[in-house]
């Protein structure tokens, strides 16, 4: 009988491993599914507002007017597109190397065309302007588009 009750022992010691290891097995993936799920939500986050930065042509025509605190700029945006958060313009003298952003925090309607004053406070003869479009991602965060478009008198 003694024989007996180390079979048992031994059986009942595969079956306790066998199920720690898919526990073990169960939790591991459980880690991995709440990483990879977590990087595929902010991932798709980031795809919509790239898409809606493609579908978006917001460009500026004209450097107007400066004085030592702004410049005229004018905007123009072309048909379609969903509506933007607003433009940063960035307004800059080349030859000296100076810039200064100013955020226009509105949508512009497609087929606009607006005058915008643009900060050139830090800009001795503005020679350029620059419009990049931004949207709010679902934390309210502005988040910029990638393709900037100028114009230079």
């Amino acid at each position: 009988m003694k024989g007996g009750d180390d079979m048992e022992k031994k059986g009942l010691s595969t079956v306790i491993t066998s199920l720690i290891i898919i526990l073990l097995v169960l939790v591991a993936i459980g880690i991995v599914w709440v990483t990879v799920r977590g990087i595929i939500d902010r991932g798709t986050g980031q795809v919509d507002i790239k898409s809606k930065c493609l579908e978006v042509d917001v460009r500026p025509t004209a450097l107007g007017s400066c004085n030592a605190t702004y410049c005229i700029a004018t905007l123009n945006r072309k048909a379609g597109g969903v509506d933007v958060a607003g433009v940063k313009l960035i307004v800059s003298n080349t030859a000296a190397g100076t810039s200064n952003i100013t955020s226009y925090p509105n949508n512009i309607v497609p087929l606009a065309t607006l005058n915008i004053l643009a900060g050139a406070n830090t800009v001795v003869s503005p020679n350029k302007v620059e419009v990049v479009v931004y949207f709010k991602d679902a934390a309210g965060v502005d988040t910029l588009c990638d393709q900037k478009t100028s114009f230079s008198p």
